[in-house]
């Protein structure tokens, strides 16, 4: 696993202008810089003893994994797959003509009681699998996808509309996801208690390995708690090792699209 680090300053002095191109080993115009490093390379353990003395800023971006750490996973999180249009932010009442029980403050949302309608009919790939702009834990497939696949772990499906036909569209369907029936273990985590309905929901920003669920025996599941920020939020999608593995062999994913879960 590697934690990905940005360094952002400004190389104001030739001092720091030399120091900065001597670590990396390369040059740099004269003003304000970016550079993202591996948190335990030897350039940041370097970089990082005069960050603060140049008034520079250090951020942890993201997290890399190697394919060994995936594939070796007994659950993973899916960050998502190729998204296509959807009337949000345009539409805003969008929440609430799509769920139960939903708070525009927060975001959150309850069960689902409408089909969803997009802009118009998408165009998936090769691997059939597909998600929306601003919906982060939905899921859509042909229908051919679904009858080779997904139909098979017992999964159901809605239709889909065409927003402005209000017809269903051709060969997509939404794939039902169930919620998991346990809690994560989010102690750690960063949250937040929304001042309209009172529901908490976490950071969407999770660096390093996602918490291991209790309780494995699922193809498929969503958290039961939503993440998110400002006026968004939603579940995360947690896949089996075999699952996972499935996706991958057939081009519905690639590795990297992959979180790995693990206990603390």
């Amino acid at each position: 696993m590697k934690v990905i680090r940005r360094i952002f300053g400004n190389l104001d002095t030739k001092d720091n202008k030399d120091f900065i191109e001597k670590i990396f080993n390369t040059s740099f115009e004269w003003g304000y810089f970016i550079k993202d490093v591996d948190e335990k390379s030897q350039e940041y353990k370097q970089v990082r003893e005069v960050i603060t003395k140049n008034g520079w800023h250090d951020s942890v971006i993201g997290t890399e994994f190697s394919k060994q750490e995936v594939y070796n996973a007994e659950i993973l999180y899916f960050v998502g797959a190729r998204a296509f249009s959807y009337p949000e932010p345009q539409s805003p009442s969008f929440l609430e003509s799509t769920y139960f029980d939903s708070c525009k403050e927060c975001g959150i949302y309850g069960e689902q009681k409408a089909d969803f309608a997009i802009k118009k009919q998408p165009i998936l790939g090769s691997g059939g699998l597909g998600t929306l702009h601003w919906v982060y834990d939905e899921l859509f497939s042909t229908y051919e996808v679904y009858k080779n696949y997904f139909e098979g772990l017992n999964m159901d499906f809605r239709p889909v509309k065409l927003m402005n036909k209000k017809v269903s569209a051709e060969n997509i369907v939404q794939l039902i996801i169930p919620l998991h029936n346990t809690s994560l273990e989010m102690a750690r985590f960063e949250s937040s208690s929304c001042e309209v309905c009172g529901r908490i929901k976490y950071s969407p920003s999770i660096h390093g390995f996602f918490p291991l669920p209790k309780g494995n025996s699922f193809h498929i599941t969503k958290t039961n708690e939503f993440f998110g920020s400002g006026h968004s939020a939603s579940h995360r999608i947690l896949v089996s090792n075999e699952m996972m593995q499935q996706m991958i062999q057939h081009k519905m994913a690639k590795y990297h699209q992959f979180v790995p879960c693990k206990a603390e």
